[in-house]
């Protein structure tokens, strides 16, 4: 599982239950661990390792398109991975959210 942009973790804060069994590719410290609310995310190198180490990634973003800035590299990774090796095959909306489900593109 991912969560893009890493703010949208908050999301298992409320509802800790619909994660079970999902790890966090991104996670490096949790939020007690890395001090604070979202935690501390990898490096964006080894973002991409955790992702192409994976044939489905459910990914959680904002239901509402977010405006266009520049985004924090992680973030990009994140993205550009998706894009490259990754199609998109499911996606449901719910308060706010979106959960996007992934599978890997055949090589």
């Amino acid at each position: 599982m991912l969560f893009l942009p890493a703010a949208r973790r908050d999301t298992e804060l409320v509802s800790p239950a619909a994660f079970e069994g999902l790890d966090d590719l991104a996670l490096w410290q949790g939020p007690v661990a890395g001090g604070t609310l979202k935690g501390v995310e990898h490096p964006p190198a080894r973002i991409r390792v955790e992702m192409l180490a994976h044939r489905r990634i459910v990914l959680v973003t904002d239901a509402a398109p977010a405006t266009s800035q520049p985004l924090p590299a992680r973030e990009a990774m994140k993205k550009r991975v998706l894009a490259r090796h990754f199609a998109r095959v499911g996606t449901t909306e719910t308060h706010g959210r979106r959960v996007d489900v992934y599978v890997r593109k055949r090589s």
